[in-house]
């Protein structure tokens, strides 16, 4: 079931130098070329290919596509706001009328960005949505009850 558990570690591949009429790595030129980049097209020595999924890469691509690009399938973490959203009117909800506010800005100012690189559904944003204004309604009746009552007594 796990082979990497219960086998021996794959021994890396040797790097060759290069020979005459041979392509060099592009970042190490004293070693012979074995794979292309699939984004950019760059010679690649085995030390300088990163095999990510099904892709050969060279460093900089991976960089680009991670952290300038933000592409969904090259993240290594990212922040779930929908799941802050709700953390903030769930667990602190003795706060909410502070928090439910800053629950719904983490809510519609990241609505439509993609949140990683597993598939997920909007029941979580809904939930988080109807909660933080529920809180925000509950506060508003408490207010004008509080403040009809002590009217009331002020009459």
């Amino acid at each position: 079931m796990y082979p990497r558990l219960f086998g021996g570690r794959e021994a890396a591949a040797e790097d060759a130098l290069v020979g005459d009429g041979e392509a060099s790595c592009s970042f190490f030129p004293t070693l012979r070329a074995e794979k292309i980049c699939d984004e950019c097209g760059c010679f690649l020595s085995h030390r300088a290919a990163v095999d990510w999924g099904a892709r050969d890469l060279c460093l900089p691509c991976v960089h680009r596509l991670r952290e300038v690009e933000r592409s969904s399938d090259y993240l290594g973490r990212t922040k779930l706001n929908d799941r802050r959203a709700l953390f903030l009117v769930t667990l602190l909800a003795p706060f909410s009328l502070f928090t439910a506010p800053i629950a719904l800005v983490l809510l519609f100012r990241h609505r439509g960005k993609p949140e990683g690189f597993v598939p997920r559904s909007g029941m979580v944003w809904w939930l988080a949505l109807i909660l933080a204004v529920g809180c925000l309604v509950a506060w508003l009746v408490l207010l004008v009850v509080w403040i009809s009552l002590v009217k009331s007594d002020f009459s």
